[in-house]
């Protein structure tokens, strides 16, 4: 099969995965749409939504807001300016994360490239390096506890370790992975 076939073939073959998941996501695309560029309309629907839901499961809090308008009224600014911060914090922590990984990508391909020049390093050598990257890539995804140590304001020594141990494994994962494929493609 000609080369060029085949990349149109992974090509469609990609394209047929996105469209399936927006297909079957696409609620959760049109969320993140509004997440990214329009929190404030983001925090309205979430607001809306958790006072829908609020109404279904707690007859109290229906039988509230049908009696008292102004009491509902409340309700829904307080849901909404909640769901506002947490829209913020969200996005911040998105491109904090972003941020964190491109860094870390920059530097990984600027210490390989070094490296290619200075150092060799042999194919059993980078395997075992990656190998130990993705492990630690994994340890921290697995070991994150999040929610189950979450106290009321969110910032006990142990959400503080929890978080570091959390970026600070995904770091050097990240790193060492990048460095090996990056030494690969300089060495050549």
């Amino acid at each position: 099969m000609p080369m060029n076939i085949q990349y149109i073939l992974i090509v469609l073959l990609f394209l047929l995965i996105v469209f399936t998941y927006i297909i079957e996501y696409k609620r959760g695309f049109w969320e993140l749409f509004n997440l990214f560029l329009r929190p404030k309309n983001f925090a309205t629907l979430s607001a809306k939504e958790a006072m829908e839901r609020e109404c279904k499961s707690n007859i109290g809090f229906k039988e509230r807001c049908e009696k008292d308008e102004n009491w509902k009224i409340e309700q829904l600014k307080g849901f909404k300016e909640q769901f506002f911060e947490s829209a913020q914090q969200l996005r911040s922590r998105i491109y904090f994360a972003f941020l964190t990984v491109a860094l870390t990508l920059l530097c990984a391909s600027g210490i390989a490239y070094i490296a290619a020049d200075l150092i060799s390093i042999s194919s059993s050598t980078l395997s075992i390096v990656q190998t130990a990257s993705a492990f630690l890539i994994l340890w921290a995804i697995v070991g994150k506890l999040g929610y189950p140590i979450q106290t009321m304001g969110g910032e006990s020594v142990p959400e503080i370790m929890d978080k570091f141990w959390f970026i600070i494994l995904n770091i050097v994962g990240i790193f060492f992975l990048f460095f090996t494929q990056f030494y690969s493609f300089f060495k050549k």
